[in-house]
């Protein structure tokens, strides 16, 4: 196994981790009385800063010189960082349920 593979083995172990602690911060919120919806959004929040930790991490494949000059920089998906920006969660309720 390449160093690349390892490499994204050990994240991935490390993100199920990671959502095991968040969705036990989201439990134990709910328990002592924050709403379903509050629990939620620890979640949510988790996996928007996930994503945007996996985007500044740099996604391959390389890109190639030219890009990289226009850029200003190697990172493949951030170019006017309109995609980082955007990256939001939205906790909404069952359809014919209320919080």
């Amino acid at each position: 196994m390449d160093e690349s593979a390892v490499e994204n083995v050990t994240r991935r172990s490390n993100a199920v981790g990671q959502f095991g602690n968040y969705s036990a911060q989201a439990t134990r919120a709910i328990l002592k009385g924050a709403s379903i919806s509050q629990g939620l959004s620890i979640l949510g929040k988790w996996g928007v800063d996930k994503i945007q930790e996996n985007i500044l991490s740099g996604t391959p494949p390389a890109q190639a010189q030219a890009t990289v000059d226009k850029k200003g920089h190697d990172n493949t998906l951030i170019e006017t960082e309109t995609l980082f920006d955007s990256i939001t969660y939205e906790v909404a309720p069952a359809t014919g349920e209320d919080d």
